[in-house]
């Protein structure tokens, strides 16, 4: 997972890192945090600036998951079944990529393979994050049939 800026309410960080704990077993997740463009003089110029910073971290190679308002709803069920499809093509890296609060560059949006809502409602990028690194714990226990999603 690629974002912008750190999770600063401590709380979420918890819970974030007891998903990353819980996922060990099942894939090797990274959390990367990127620095944000704050010091930019203008949204659409950070957003750009942000937008290169993340892409600079995504391989060629890689199937890119930007979250985005736009984006197409899925199920949990629907998106175990992406992540596991993704898994049996054997592909290497699956990136999801959030940005912050400008959102995330044209540039990002065209580099990714899909682009995804979490919810029709607004989520804070903290919460987003949470919610996100949740829907993929559950998607794995959906996957291997693990009592979680019930």
């Amino acid at each position: 997972m690629l974002f912008i800026g750190k999770t600063k309410d401590q709380n979420l960080n918890c819970l974030i890192g007891e998903y990353e704990r819980r996922l060990k077993k099942f894939c090797d997740l990274a959390l990367r945090e990127i620095r944000d463009g704050e010091r930019c003089d203008s949204a659409q110029r950070r957003m750009e600036q942000e937008g290169e910073a993340l892409l600079a971290r995504v391989r060629a190679d890689a199937y890119v998951l930007a979250l985005d308002p736009a984006g197409e709803s899925m199920s949990s069920e629907e998106f175990a079944s992406l992540i596991r499809q993704r898994r049996d093509r054997s592909l290497k890296d699956l990136v999801f990529v959030v940005g912050s609060h400008v959102g995330l560059s044209a540039q990002v949006k065209r580099r990714a393979n899909k682009l995804l809502s979490l919810s029709a409602m607004t989520l804070n990028h903290e919460m987003a994050r949470l919610f996100l690194v949740e829907q993929i714990y559950r998607a794995f226990t959906l996957i291997h049939r693990i009592p979680y999603h019930k």
